[in-house]
């Protein structure tokens, strides 16, 4: 739904915000997204870096991901921004995100049915608050480091007792 995600920066860029985006992929919906960059004068606030292999730069030069996706069952692009202290926006029941975000504590919750919207406001609040962004993004880094360290894992698969 990287369309959500492109209304929102075209909502920013009208209220005259000083945005950009970085679109991390090229899907079956790149021709769709571009005319839609196109008709809304967008062309110097997005980004396209088609498929790359080092995600976790243009990550670190963020300040937080948007992740409206409805169909993750457990998202690696989410725990790659953690580790680097950036917050993400993620739908509700969606996913693993429930087992490890807490909203406004270490991430951002927003519906699917009102994703576009809810996304608007977030950005809109933390925006002139980097502060508080960062501090949401190291609280993402630490429960993400804790939960998935290696050593915990293999120790709850050792639990499975699969034979």
């Amino acid at each position: 739904r990287h369309i959500v995600a492109l209304e929102v920066l075209n909502e920013l860029v009208k209220a005259n915000f000083d945005v950009k985006m970085i679109i991390l992929d090229q899907g079956i919906e790149k021709e769709n997204l571009e005319n839609y960059i196109q008709q809304n004068n967008l062309s110097n606030k997005v980004y396209f870096t088609g498929f790359i292999s080092n995600t976790m730069n243009y990550l670190q030069a963020s300040d937080l991901l948007i992740h409206p996706s409805v169909s993750e069952a457990s998202n690696q692009a989410v725990k790659e921004a953690a580790l680097l202290a950036k917050p993400s926006i993620v739908c509700k029941s969606v996913g693993d995100f429930e087992e490890y975000i807490v909203d406004r504590e270490n991430g951002f919750f927003v519906s699917i049915e009102n994703a576009r919207d809810e996304i608007l406001e977030i950005i809109k609040e933390y925006h002139s608050n980097k502060i508080e962004l960062q501090k949401i993004g190291l609280n993402l880094k630490e429960i993400v480091k804790d939960r998935f360290n290696i050593n915990k894992v293999s120790e709850e698969y050792l639990k499975l007792n699969i034979s």
